[in-house]
């Protein structure tokens, strides 16, 4: 096993079946949502062929060639899920993921951040010690980190909560 292959010790690791079943949802579902898939259609005859990336990133190497999840990455997995049966649009979330790791600098945005939901947008406070401090609003394409006053909005809010 090489460098860049090796697990690092500490680390829940669950392999797709184990997710999948802790999840209560698809093994095909976990995979699209960390690997990413490819799609096709026809279109006046023409087969069209399309990428849609990961929701999330995984940190671990595949492990005998099988996709291994650990522990965050296994908590952002259920928020997402959370989010999905919401109502929330698959493309939103993962918008709402990437702005997030960049805004709050860390690579499981959803597994150490509280989030809310509102209307299909997805927020996360300022800070996460004070939940009344100014919400910041991560799933706009166009004007994605608008503030929004955090006691006011709370009111509406529902919380993703992992517990």
């Amino acid at each position: 096993m090489s460098d860049e292959q090796r697990v690092p010790l500490g680390v829940g690791i669950y392999s797709r079946a184990e997710a999948s079943r802790l999840l209560g949802m698809t093994a095909q579902r976990i995979s699209r949502w960390v690997c990413g898939y490819r799609y096709s259609w026809t279109l006046d005859g023409a087969v069209q062929q399309a990428r849609q990336p990961p929701v999330i990133k995984t940190d671990l190497p595949r492990l005998d060639s099988a996709l291994a999840i650990s522990f965050l990455e296994l908590m952002e997995l259920r928020v997402v899920k959370a989010f999905i049966d919401l109502g929330v649009p698959l493309q939103t979330v993962r918008i709402a993921w990437d702005h997030a790791r960049a805004a709050f600098r860390t690579e499981h945005p959803f597994a150490n951040r509280r989030v809310y939901v509102d209307e299909g947008r997805i927020f996360m406070p300022t800070d996460d010690r004070r939940p009344l401090s100014a919400m910041l609003e991560i799933s706009s394409r166009r004007q994605p980190f608008q503030l929004i006053a955090g006691r006011i909005f709370l009111q509406s809010a529902e919380d993703v909560d992992f517990n």
